[in-house]
């Protein structure tokens, strides 16, 4: 591939791609992290990726990569650098608008089945994430805890319109794929891993959470979730347009905890077959509170 060839044209990419991301076009942002989720799939990685070298500036990867001559630089040493400054950009990403980040969970897990070396680094940057959006730190049970509020993920913009935030939905069903893969691809030689050098910290606290989340929305109920079974539903008023957004989000997330489950023993473990059945009882019971088609959360995405 001529990127592999040519290094000016290489190092001029990734350059640019890391200023489209703070572009003030969203549009231009998603062609951005498009390109990046693509050149992920093309500078494959033959070992896990130090988290130390991982946090590199960006401005290091000229000097990581030598001269114009590529003396005392090999491919996998130039590969490994990009895929670096590849993953800042990612992280990037996920500290913009909506858009963007959705762009992101849709893509990421088909750039790691071509390059899966990344994996662990991507849980840990998604651990973070989960961490920035008050995810990954559930109330106590006790002290009133529950399932995911819905409600901050939601405004009303001037035009009476309701815009979503976030679809945590398919950021918990990116993490689990990533988290299956990871588990997939070490669980069997951890041991013989350099931990020193590798983390699994950040996918260990994912499949945590993902694991607390399927037992927290089994045992919920309709208002646990932030519904009101006799709400307002209807596309005519702010509040119906908010309630069918929430429908549209709790039943991406439900999704992707039925998504982990499966593969994560309910096939053998009779507590998670009753976590899972529980779940999608759960999903049923939210798909009931609207009698006609929907689809507000996606619409003006990809309009």
């Amino acid at each position: 591939m001529f990127l592999q060839i040519n290094r000016s044209v290489r190092d001029t990419t990734i350059m640019t791609l890391q200023k489209i991301i703070y572009d003030r076009n969203d549009d231009i942002k998603q062609i951005g992290i498009g390109a990046v989720l693509q050149l992920m799939k093309v500078f494959k990685i033959s070992s896990p990726l130090p988290v130390t070298q991982l946090s590199q500036s960006s401005g290091n990867l000229s000097q990581f990569m030598g001269s114009s001559s590529g003396v005392g630089v090999g491919p996998s040493s130039v590969n490994a650098s990009l895929c670096s400054e590849l993953v800042g950009v990612v992280e990037s990403g996920l500290q913009q608008s909506h858009p963007v980040r959705l762009r992101i969970y849709l893509g990421l897990y088909e750039a790691v089945a071509r390059n899966p070396e990344l994996c662990l680094t991507l849980c840990n940057s998604l651990d973070k994430h989960a961490a920035d959006m008050g995810w990954a730190t559930l109330r106590p049970l006790e002290n009133g805890g529950g399932p995911l509020d819905p409600d901050p993920l939601l405004e009303e913009d001037s035009k009476g319109e309701v815009v979503v935030q976030d679809s945590f939905g398919w950021f918990f069903s990116c993490a689990q794929q990533l988290v299956s893969k990871s588990e997939e691809l070490y669980d069997g030689r951890r041991d013989d891993l350099d931990q020193e050098e590798l983390s699994f910290h950040g996918r260990d606290r994912l499949s945590s959470l993902l694991e607390e989340l399927s037992r927290r929305y089994h045992e919920a109920d309709l208002m646990d979730m932030g519904f009101e079974k006799d709400g307002d539903f209807g596309r005519e008023s702010v509040e119906g347009k908010k309630n069918l957004a929430k429908v549209a989000l709790v039943k991406s997330l439900l999704e992707a905890l039925m998504d982990y489950l499966m593969t994560h023993g309910a096939d053998a473990d009779e507590a998670k077959a009753g976590r899972l059945i529980g779940l999608f009882k759960r999903r049923g019971e939210v798909a009931e509170l609207v009698k006609v088609g929907y689809n507000i959360l996606f619409r003006t995405f990809f309009e």
